[in-house]
Formats: structure tokens, C-alpha cells, sequence
């Protein structure tokens, strides 16, 4: 069995037909690489001026988005990535710093709606004053404005045709 050596072995790295990597798969390495190289430099942002890291603030993200009805656990496990036991961990551990807390839902008695402490509201306040020079340091100020509308237009499609019944609100992944 051959070993494989070097990235133009991979079919990700190369055409089968040996025409070199196509528009389409060398976007998506490009993307891959690029989201994977700035959010651990997002993340320590985080830690290190709001002493958090990213999953946290998302997790306070979007519950302050949800208003003041809170979120639902299982809506902010969809939101965050995360898996319901993940999510519980998550808000468990914000629960404890007093960050939010738990409520019946007044719709469902079997779910739960997540909301945000007075604390967690200032905190998330400071923490996305934080996220957003982050996201303005590591990514926004190397897209020209022409670059970064073509790049938004391209990815909000590309989502829409995956999630065509989800709201695909801006900033709801920030």
C-alpha cells in the first residue's frame, strides 16, 4: 500500500485528473484554514481582556440576543455548535458565576429558557467591545469594502441553501 506523502496526494489538495485543486475546493481550504487561524486568536482576545473564552461569550451572545424572554436550551445548543450535554456544562458553569439563570418556559413546562443576570449583561456588554476590535484586528481590516460585501453575499447564500427555514441573522455566528 502506498504511503501518502505531500497534500497533492489528497483528493481535498488535488484534482483526480491531475489538473491541480479547483476554484471551488481551494475556497473552501482557504475558509477552513483562515476561520481555524483566527478563532483561537479571537478566543485568547477574550480571555485575556474579558477573562473568557469564546463559547462563553457566545453562549452570553445569544441569550442577550434571544431579549428578555430568554433562549431556550436546546435553541442555544443549535446556536453554539454545541451538544445538549455541552450546552448544559456551558450554562451550568455561567449559572454558577452568576452570569444567567434558568427559568420554566411559560410555553412548554418541559423546557427551559436560559436568561441573563444583571452581571451577565454588563459582562457580555464589556466582553463584545472586546470581540468586535477582534474581529476588526484578525479579519475585517484585511477586506477591502468591495471584498468583504462579495464575501458576506457569497457565505449568507451559502447558508441560506443549507438553513433555507432558519432567520439567518447577521451576527448570529459572530
Amino acid at each position: 500500500m502506498n504511503k501518502v506523502r505531500g497534500e497533492s496526494q489528497w483528493p481535498m489538495f488535488s484534482d483526480p485528473g491531475g489538473a491541480g485543486v479547483n476554484a471551488q475546493r481551494r475556497a473552501w481550504r482557504a475558509f477552513y484554514k483562515t476561520y481555524w487561524a483566527i478563532v483561537p486568536l479571537m478566543d485568547g482576545d477574550l480571555q485575556r481582556h474579558a477573562n473568557m473564552d469564546l463559547a462563553k461569550y457566545n453562549a452570553l451572545l445569544h441569550t442577550h440576543l434571544a431579549g428578555p424572554e430568554g433562549i431556550r436550551m436546546k435553541d442555544m445548543a443549535k446556536n453554539a455548535s454545541l451538544s445538549t450535554s455541552g450546552i448544559t456544562a456551558l450554562v451550568d458553569r455561567l449559572e454558577r458565576q452568576g452570569l444567567m439563570q434558568r427559568n420554566p418556559d411559560p410555553d412548554d413546562r418541559r423546557a427551559t429558557r436560559i436568561t441573563l443576570t444583571d452581571e451577565g449583561r454588563e459582562r457580555a456588554r464589556q466582553a463584545a467591545h472586546i470581540h468586535i476590535a477582534s474581529i476588526e484586528d484578525h479579519f475585517a481590516s484585511r477586506l477591502a469594502e468591495s471584498e468583504a460585501i462579495s464575501l458576506a453575499e457569497t457565505l449568507e447564500r451559502i447558508e441560506s441553501d443549507i438553513h433555507p427555514t432558519r432567520d439567518n441573522v447577521p451576527g448570529r455566528h459572530s
